[in-house]
């Protein structure tokens, strides 16, 4: 048996699925099957993939196109490692992604879902920005109360918790998939995300974060909707959930929206941590950010100066500590893109600074 089993559902990806592919056959970990679900496309993808000579590679057709929820669902049955490593056709593993979760969930037998921070790329593999996830069980599972916690192919499950639980991917659920599936198998295991950047994640026009983001920002409501529900033991105040949609939509807000906004967020703090009492400053610091970013959403660069210094006057200790991060976040991502020198030229990348 495989430790690993890598899974990924492809359509239309011809133009950068040789990419991904190689990335996961080229990996330091070698003891895993990659399981490719063909959900019927209509480009050249299969006849790519069929290409290759690789044992480890297992090519399945869906009988027609299913969607992605569908496809992956298969893909889980079909699974035999220890654990399930999420891969999109688009996107890029870096060498040691495998290696490195595989060491930590080895080392932590109570993780049952681990991410990692990732570099953006576009479609002409430009590398033009680093994000860092949360790090700690708690402070993933109140950001995910509102939003994704996890780039999906940066995942990987422990299967033994799929299967007891019965776990599958929601098909209503056609954007947002994998957040409404993480915050179901959170219900069932702690959560971590790795720091190192290791997926470079695509942005392009036809990426669902872009083609579908309505789509996906009303499912990702939903989830919300759903989540803060399980976690108040009731159903959301129509207030609440517009704080939700302040914070997933990012449009403008007044001051008075501000104060609502802040009031929310410490009703749903304060309930969070009746249930979970670890890391206090991880969970703030989600409070935070949220606070103000949606405060400054849709802005002009002086209205964002005097937002600023309203939210100074106002909740001096709350901005203090977010350009604090913001700080410290910089001094990362330039760490992190030195660090990406070494792995530019082996994709084939073209730098571009942050």
């Amino acid at each position: 048996m495989p430790k690993v089993s890598v899974i990924m559902s492809v359509w239309n990806n011809a133009p950068y699925i040789v990419q991904s592919v190689d990335s996961i056959l080229q990996q330091s970990f070698q003891d895993f099957e990659f399981i490719i679900m063909d959900d019927r496309g209509s480009d050249n993808t299969v006849e790519l993939i069929e290409a290759y000579d690789d044992p480890r590679i297992t090519l399945h057709h869906n009988p027609k196109n299913m969607g992605i929820s569908a496809s992956l669902n298969r893909a889980l049955e079909l699974a035999k490692g220890r654990y399930i490593a999420i891969m999109d056709g688009d996107d890029i593993a870096l060498p040691e992604k495998l290696s490195q979760q595989i060491a930590f969930m080895d080392a932590h037998p109570e993780i049952g879902i681990l991410g990692t921070s990732a570099y953006h790329i576009d479609a002409n593999n430009r590398l033009y920005d680093v994000q860092k996830q949360q790090l700690r069980d708690e402070a993933v599972r109140y950001h995910s109360l509102i939003a994704p916690a996890f780039y999906h192919p940066s995942c990987m499950y422990r299967a033994a918790i799929i299967k007891e639980h019965n776990l599958r991917y929601d098909a209503t659920y056609k954007s947002s998939l994998d957040h409404h599936f993480w915050c179901q198998l959170l219900q069932h295991c702690t959560a971590a995300n790795l720091e190192a950047p290791l997926l470079c994640y695509r942005i392009h026009q036809q990426s669902s974060s872009i083609a579908d983001r309505p789509l996906q920002t009303q499912e990702k409501q939903q989830t919300a909707k759903e989540n803060i529900t399980r976690l108040i033991g009731e159903a959301p105040s129509e207030e609440m959930l517009k704080m939700v949609e302040f914070i997933l939509k990012k449009t403008p807000c007044t001051l008075k929206d501000i104060s609502h906004i802040q009031q929310h967020l410490l009703q749903l703090t304060t309930a969070f941590f009746g249930h979970f009492s670890q890391h206090h400053a991880a969970v703030r610091a989600v409070h935070q950010n949220w606070l103000v970013k949606a405060a400054m959403a849709g802005k002009s660069p002086i209205q964002k100066l005097l937002r600023t210094a309203y939210l100074c006057i106002r909740h001096p200790f709350i901005m203090l500590a977010f350009l604090k991060r913001r700080a410290e976040n910089a001094c990362w991502k330039k760490r992190q893109l030195r660090h990406a020198q070494s792995f530019i030229h082996h994709f084939g990348l073209t730098l571009k600074s942050l």
